[in-house]
């Protein structure tokens, strides 16, 4: 049974469902049912079996049911992969835990990244309206769910309500630096947001182009979990999270050769 070697990692919030629906649709690509089985969260042999109040502590309770407990149930999500250039699967979290990299060495030594960055200020904002509408958010004040993280997560792993934290790509980059090591050029291919907004085609043929394989006509017509771009913060608010996010866009824009695109425009919003 054969691993998969293509990973959509993220970022939450940044069309990472639409991606990953629509490159479906290429001959060379197989991706699995389920987009995110969040199976390297634990990755190392004697994780396979832990109990299921960890998975409940790492993810929401009702994605418990789909994820994948064992490495075979894991490597059965690819079986119908096989005369694929390439398998793959969606979970986003993976780069938020630098374990859930490390794990993933173990059994992947060349795989494919693809990381959508979005705005880290519009993304937390678009999370938190996301998780309250849905997924059990219980404060209706954004600036006063983004004063709770820190506590948060002292007392839960779910990566969902870290509405900042999750934004921290720079840190995040670097926990893929950590592992695979700084040449990353093979590896991770990092996008704007903003350009899936702009060319839906053109930004799915930039990953094929990352992946050396033919350029394809996509449907984009059928639009997946969109979250919204007309988005409204108030400023204290943002100026919260323009202090947060500094240091770690500064470190972003020095990442020369993995960031193509001005991220310093994301403080001037």
């Amino acid at each position: 049974m054969l691993y998969p070697n293509l990973f959509l990692i993220g970022a939450a919030k940044a069309a990472t469902t639409s991606t990953y629906e629509y490159l479906k649709q290429h001959p060379d690509i197989f991706l699995s049912h389920i987009k995110e089985p969040f199976f390297f969260v634990y990755g190392k042999e004697e994780a396979f079996t832990r109990s299921m109040h960890v998975y409940k502590q790492l993810c929401w309770p009702n994605v418990v049911k789909i994820m994948c407990k064992s490495k075979e149930a894991y490597l059965d999500l690819f079986s119908e992969g096989q005369n694929f250039k390439y398998r793959g699967e969606g979970s986003i979290y993976y780069v938020y835990q630098q374990e859930a990299i490390e794990n993933m060495k173990l059994f992947v030594k060349k795989p494919k990244m693809i990381f959508i960055l979005r705005n880290p200020l519009e993304r937390a904002y678009v999370m938190w309206s996301y998780m309250k509408t849905h997924s059990g958010e219980q404060e209706k004040d954004f600036y006063k769910a983004l004063l709770l993280e820190e506590d948060r997560k002292q007392k839960s792993k779910r990566p969902p309500f870290h509405y900042l934290s999750v934004g921290k790509y720079g840190e995040q980059i670097q926990n893929i630096m950590n592992v695979y090591g700084p040449e990353l050029k093979d590896t991770l291919l990092v996008l704007n947001f903003e350009d899936f907004i702009l060319d839906q085609n053109q930004f799915l043929n930039t990953i094929c182009d990352f992946l050396e394989i033919d350029n394809f006509k996509f449907d984009v017509s059928v639009k997946h979990n969109s979250s919204g771009t007309n988005i409204k913060i108030d400023k204290k608010s943002k100026k919260y999270m323009k202090s947060f996010f500094k240091s770690d866009i500064r470190k972003l824009s020095k990442m020369k050769g993995i960031i193509n695109f001005d991220v310093k425009n994301w403080l001037k919003i």
